[in-house]
């Protein structure tokens, strides 16, 4: 019985017991939870410790390199829009103009996919914490990954589109957690710092999704060239996104055994056990929210505009039989794009820290 609860423990926690160096048998999993509630009460009244672990920087890298593999899944087809179209002619539907629209859709996809699934997403962060959350997106992401590799076959656009569906669910499992990482790791003094690093994690990602596939997949008349850089660039990215699944499931806690401070702690305590729909109705009245989701909605939405039509828009200003690299190229404009706007992020998060003048 005592190997069956220790198993659950770690399924949903990364952990067993209640503090470091516990034993498989110094506490049941009944008794972790009567010491979660005292411990509790002591924070409600100011009593309990806080601690800053070093472990936060691991869970912190973990984050940033799984959530780079499902950037790099989003964008990677794209930047190589020309090879996909002339390979997968056969399977893809209708005219010129609606081949050139399902293609988009591997990435378009993406955003359709987190407008309805963000919110549930969000309620189970909210409730179940970090590492479900965790397991989910990178196990999707691991699976989407595996069956590009069922893909390398002209006539199987459709299971290309069905496994970037799959990654793009995952996304939603990710793209939330930065500021709730850095909330329940962090100190005070690191918490823009740590959301910021998470997101650069993200963009990282995108990069190498524009550089590294034009150098793998080029377009030739033997489409078995063209497979064979398929193979290349899916079999790496699943068997990636395989050990990150795996390091995930070894190393990714919960939480910390204590709080980085007595006012984070309350915070994320009270959004596990807030109305979730209410809260929503607050920020959907609240003006300056409003706000800021128009002007992030704006700058986002050109971004992803130009990363899916990038391949697209520069091709068509030049000829490929004159300009055989113009594919890398495309590449390299695209990192340019996502380059520009990291360093400054950074730059952002640690300001934030230091000043804090959020408004």
């Amino acid at each position: 019985m005592k190997y069956f609860l220790f198993l659950a423990d770690w399924c949903l926690n990364g952990r067993y017991g209640g503090s470091e160096g516990d034993s498989l048998n110094k506490y049941s999993v009944s008794q972790r939870s009567l010491e979660a509630k005292s411990s509790d009460n002591g924070k409600e009244d100011g009593e309990a410790s806080t601690k800053v672990y070093g472990r936060r920087w691991l869970t912190l890298g973990l984050f940033c390199l799984y959530t780079m593999t499902n950037a790099y899944q989003w964008i990677h087809l794209s930047i190589i829009f020309d090879v996909l179209k002339v390979y997968y002619n056969e399977s893809l539907p209708g005219d010129d103009q609606q081949k050139s629209l399902a293609l988009d859709w591997l990435s378009m996809v993406f955003m359709l996919g987190y407008i309805p699934l963000i919110l549930p997403a969000t309620w189970l962060l909210d409730r179940k914490g970090l590492r479900i959350i965790a397991i989910l997106g990178t196990l999707l992401n691991c699976l989407g990954a595996w069956m590009k590799c069922a893909a390398v076959s002209p006539d199987r656009f459709m299971v290309l589109m069905a496994a970037q569906t799959v990654c793009s669910v995952a996304q939603v499992f990710i793209l939330g957690m930065p500021a709730r990482v850095a909330a329940v790791w962090f100190g005070p003094s690191q918490v823009s710092t740590a959301t910021s690093l998470g997101v650069f994690g993200n963009q990282l990602g995108t990069a190498v999704g524009f550089v590294l596939p034009p150098y793998l997949v080029r377009i030739d008349e033997d489409l078995s060239v063209t497979s064979r850089g398929l193979n290349y660039l899916f079999y790496s990215g699943a068997g990636y996104t395989t050990f990150l699944f795996i390091l995930v499931l070894l190393f990714f806690w919960k939480e910390p055994i204590k709080p980085p401070s007595i006012a984070q702690h309350k915070i994320v305590q009270a959004a596990a056990e807030e109305n979730y729909l209410a809260s929503l109705l607050r920020l959907l009245k609240n003006w300056p929210f409003g706000l800021l989701v128009i002007s992030y909605g704006l700058n986002v939405g050109v971004y992803y505009a130009v990363s899916t039509l990038l391949n697209p828009i520069i091709l068509g200003f030049y000829d490929e039989a004159l300009h055989p690299d113009i594919n890398t190229d495309c590449g390299w404009i695209g990192l340019t794009l996502v380059i520009a706007g990291l360093l400054g992020a950074v730059i952002a998060g640690v300001w934030l820290d230091k000043t804090k003048l959020f408004k």
